[in-house]
């Protein structure tokens, strides 16, 4: 009977730390999903950026273009 009540208690405890550590690992996933998408938007800001910079320089020498 005393093993079976240790059995029991060791399967609370070990319950328990499953649960806090999920609600961890859950709380890590949700921290790395946030970062992913900021990195993600800083990317493509960087590609409108460098898109915008490359049409700009072009415009600068629109008339040299042709004319060997």
């Amino acid at each position: 009977m005393a093993y079976g009540a240790m059995g029991a208690a060791a399967g609370l405890v070990g319950g328990a730390l499953l649960m806090h550590e999920g609600e961890e690992v859950k709380h890590d996933w949700k921290r790395d999903e946030y970062i992913a998408e900021d990195k993600y938007d800083d990317m493509r800001n960087d590609v409108r950026r460098d898109e915008y910079r490359a049409d700009a320089g072009f415009d600068r020498f629109k008339d040299r273009v042709g004319a060997s």
